[in-house]
């Protein structure tokens, strides 16, 4: 039997490691469902290394945030956790630290090497 699952704290923050601690302070352990972006690693890496796990959705398998009809940051914030609750939300492979220094290393050059002339 799929219990649904009640919002227990909703808000808008920044991407200020302090800030992301204080809106989870509250909680004892959380499984928080976010969607890959730019700034994901910073992300994980705060609130992991805060007893909370993190499950990440893959942006391009999660298209029903880009289809919706309603686009708003509220309802692209409650998809993956839907689908997280449901037991569908696609995550993505996320290599370890040994693996992502190196790539995130060559992704910076190759972005700073585009504004060349």
């Amino acid at each position: 039997m799929h219990r649904k699952k009640n919002i227990i704290k909703e808000g808008k923050i920044t991407t200020e490691k302090e800030e992301i601690k204080e809106f989870f302070s509250e909680f004892e352990k959380l499984t928080i469902a976010i969607e890959a972006y730019t700034t994901w690693e910073h992300i994980f890496e705060t609130l992991e290394t805060d007893r909370h796990q993190i499950a990440q959705a893959h942006p391009l398998k999660t298209r029903i945030i880009a289809e919706a009809r309603v686009k708003t940051d509220k309802v692209d914030a409650k998809i993956p956790m839907h689908l997280l609750h449901t037991s569908f939300l696609p995550t993505p492979y996320i290599p370890c630290k040994k693996i992502q220094d190196p790539k995130n290393l060559v992704r910076r050059r190759i972005f700073l090497r585009r504004g060349e002339i």
